[in-house]
């Protein structure tokens, strides 16, 4: 199966209002930047967003924060993003904070289901066990 796109709004189709998606990298080294711009053009709203940070004021995930595009926020690390703080203190955004070894044990845990989770042999025999798994994490 051939999964090289085109554009990036070819990668991004099925995403919609009110999802969870998780994104990587770590601080702003590694983040998927391309895919935050056009969910940022695309105007998704309503999303639940994992990541180990929030992005800062105008980069990362900062950028999807300006347009309140993200209505709860699960991540470890928070403290370079003004418009993070301000929406959280106002009750804006929801937030989970999560230690960041535990965090990122249950994301790891949670990638390599989701790859398990997508092969047609073990596609029904893991699904109840990542949706156990990102259960985990949002509760952590």
């Amino acid at each position: 199966m051939n999964k090289v796109v085109d554009h990036i709004s070819d990668a991004l189709k099925g995403i919609e209002d009110g999802m969870t998606i998780m994104l990587g990298g770590f601080g702003l080294c590694g983040i998927p930047e391309n895919s935050i711009k056009e969910l940022v053009k695309m105007g998704t709203k309503n999303l639940t967003c994992i990541s180990n940070n929030a992005g800062v004021d105008d980069y990362g995930l900062g950028l999807l924060l300006q347009r309140k595009q993200i209505k709860k926020m699960i991540s470890s690390y928070v403290g370079e993003n003004e418009e993070f703080e301000r929406q959280m203190l106002s009750g804006e955004l929801e937030v989970d904070l999560i230690p960041q070894f535990p965090g990122l044990y249950s994301q790891e845990a949670a990638a390599n289901l989701f790859y398990w989770q997508n092969t047609q042999s073990s596609y029904h025999s893991t699904l109840q066990l990542t949706r156990a798994c990102f259960a985990a994490l949002v509760s952590t």
